[in-house]
């Protein structure tokens, strides 16, 4: 049985890399949003900014998930653990689900923004100055479709200016690429930077899971096998000796109860309840009636069963082995499972 101060390391952390991810995962959603309102509020609807807000709300899901994997294995409650294993999963299909959300949102960028500039341009240029004068000083680009735009009203704005010092509009070079193409360049950069830091954490949390899914069948595989050389039949015996010795019949009866479906008798051999004298239990089989020691003595079929702690001592070796070979043989799988996906990723 797994400990329970290696289930609490284990545990601690993970929750310590949901940690860190998750301060990661708002702090680049902070940034991306902030850089998407900076250049494009005027230009963007609202639903473009909605990965952003999702990925912050991972992040405090992430933080939440801490506070579950710290106190599952410290309080002891079924719960954490099954609400920590239930979110965790939840959280990987909806990082996946915004990943591909923000892919569909940019392959509809250039249809959107186009419409959003074309309207702000021609119907609401006045209000929206500031957002074109940001665009256009940041991006080195004039008007919509190029400087053409502005010709209408003859007034080229400053920030059409190729010059460092735009002050005065007259002698400078006025750039004639339009907003169009860099804007939606830039944007279309900025969403997939939020795609792939969806894609990336869930990817880095399903890596981590399968990680500490390893490194606790690695544990099993170790208690599996240092169990095996502690199943002693002496400590067995022992155990044993407490449970034939004791006044509470129920402890005797479980030790009768071994006897019955083991085929075993005694602690070390029949010669046991002779020693003690009294009644074996249920060394006897139904037709031969009360077993008594008299009965162990003269009858050569009894006297030739085995000891009980020696039977259930390689009884034990021999479950502690399969398990920890199975165990062994899923973390070489797990192991081989993580490389590729990690791989996978990096390709």
């Amino acid at each position: 049985m797994l400990s329970l101060k290696c289930r609490k390391a284990l545990c601690v952390l993970y929750s310590w890399i949901l940690f860190i991810s998750g301060v990661v995962l708002i702090c680049f959603a902070l940034v991306l949003a902030y850089r998407i309102f900076y250049y494009y509020y005027k230009f963007v609807p609202l639903n473009y900014y909605c990965p952003c807000a999702l990925l912050c709300a991972l992040g405090v899901c992430h933080l939440f998930l801490t506070w579950l994997a710290i106190n599952g294995p410290t309080t002891e409650h079924d719960f954490h653990i099954i609400a920590f294993i239930a979110i965790t999963a939840t959280l990987f299909f909806i990082e996946i689900s915004a990943g591909i959300w923000t892919i569909v949102l940019w392959t509809k960028a250039d249809e959107v923004v186009s419409s959003f500039m074309k309207e702000s341009l021609i119907k609401s240029y006045e209000y929206d100055k500031e957002a074109w004068k940001r665009l256009q000083q940041d991006l080195h680009c004039c008007g919509f479709n190029g400087s053409v735009d502005y010709e209408k009203i003859e007034i080229y704005p400053s920030s059409c200016c190729s010059l460092t010092d735009n002050s005065s509009t007259s002698s400078c070079t006025i750039i004639k690429t339009g907003c169009r193409d860099p804007a939606l360049s830039h944007l279309e950069y900025l969403i997939i930077q939020i795609s792939i830091t969806s894609f990336s954490v869930a990817i880095y949390q399903f890596i981590i899971f399968l990680s500490v899914l390893l490194a606790l069948q690695l544990t099993i595989s170790l208690i599996s096998f240092l169990n095996m050389g502690n199943a002693t039949s002496s400590k067995i015996g022992a155990i044993m000796r407490n449970q034939l010795q004791s006044e509470d019949e129920v402890e005797r009866d479980s030790f009768h109860n071994i006897e019955s479906h083991y085929a075993c008798c005694g602690i070390d051999s029949p010669n046991d309840y002779v020693d003690a004298d009294f009644d074996a239990g249920k060394c006897c089989s139904n037709n031969e009636g009360v077993c008594t020691t008299e009965h162990i003595q003269n009858s050569t079929s009894l006297s030739r069963k085995p000891g009980c702690a020696e039977t259930v001592a390689n009884v034990i070796r021999r479950i502690a082995l399969e398990i920890g070979c199975y165990s062994t043989v899923s973390a070489v799988l797990q192991f081989f499972e993580i490389i590729c996906v990690f791989f996978r990723t990096i390709s």
